[in-house]
């Protein structure tokens, strides 16, 4: 399963593949980045949930970050490339809305996102 994220750093979409970690959950398994003609058009509809991880392969495509974040305010998947330490904790910023704010929580559920195929 694919799921589209967006480069903190260079605000470019990628695609995140999610493959089953074997325990109920999902790892990140690669970041792909998805040609211009693709990012305009439908992806067939899919929904992941349980836990999230983080394989030792993942990496943005962009900016080579090896972690990702889904935003609070508008549910988008975002690269922690352009995550920063403020107050004792990282700070990040979302590409799709522009929100900002601490990490906090771990994401339970990616809807509508599904394969590129």
């Amino acid at each position: 399963m694919i799921s589209v994220a967006m480069c903190a750093v260079e605000r470019q979409q990628f695609g995140i593949n999610f493959a089953p970690d074997g325990q109920g959950g999902w790892c990140a398994s690669t970041g792909v980045r998805i040609p211009t003609e693709r990012q305009a058009q439908g992806y067939s509809p899919g929904s992941l949930s349980g836990g999230f991880s983080v394989g030792p392969e993942y990496r943005c495509p962009y900016c080579a970050s090896d972690n990702f974040f889904q935003c609070g305010a508008c549910g988008g998947l975002d690269c922690m490339g352009g995550a920063i330490q403020r107050n004792g904790g990282q700070w990040i910023w979302c590409a799709w809305c522009g929100s900002e704010g601490p990490i906090h929580g771990s994401i339970q559920n990616l809807q509508g996102f599904g394969d590129l195929g």
